[in-house]
């Protein structure tokens, strides 16, 4: 597609008329939520999930905030680590971000933060 981009409703007409994946969205739900739009393909499969989508974080039967444990618990042993010593999470970098955005408000004049590629561990492939 080759347009000058504008917000008129003609002109975002136009560019779905010309979505190759345009054909895809009758296999969606249209309303969402923070999880997405539900594909219609999967959502037998996925059942009672979709009733739990906020719910399920503490409430669901298995409660979805408690599988970072969870998980950690079962790949201990591949660690040498007792189940509750582990926990399986995001990178370095992500979880740092999460804390920074989440904790860090700056006030006065210093409200700069300054990281170089020293200040996180390098990955290796062995």
């Amino acid at each position: 597609m080759k347009h000058r981009f504008n917000t008129d409703e003609g002109f975002a007409r136009e560019l779905d008329s010309e979505d190759p994946l345009a054909r895809f969205r009758q296999r969606f739900h249209e309303d969402g939520n923070s999880l997405g739009l539900l594909c219609k393909d999967s959502e037998s499969s996925l059942l009672p999930v979709p009733g739990e989508c906020i719910e399920g974080w503490l409430e669901a039967k298995r409660p979805w905030s408690y599988f970072a444990e969870e998980l950690g618990a079962m790949r201990a042993s591949l660690v040498g680590a007792k189940p509750k010593e582990v926990v399986l999470s995001g990178t370095t970098t992500v979880n740092v971000h999460h804390l920074v955005n989440s904790f860090y408000a700056p006030r006065g004049k210093r409200k700069k933060m300054i990281a170089h590629e020293l200040d996180f561990p390098q990955t290796f492939t062995l």
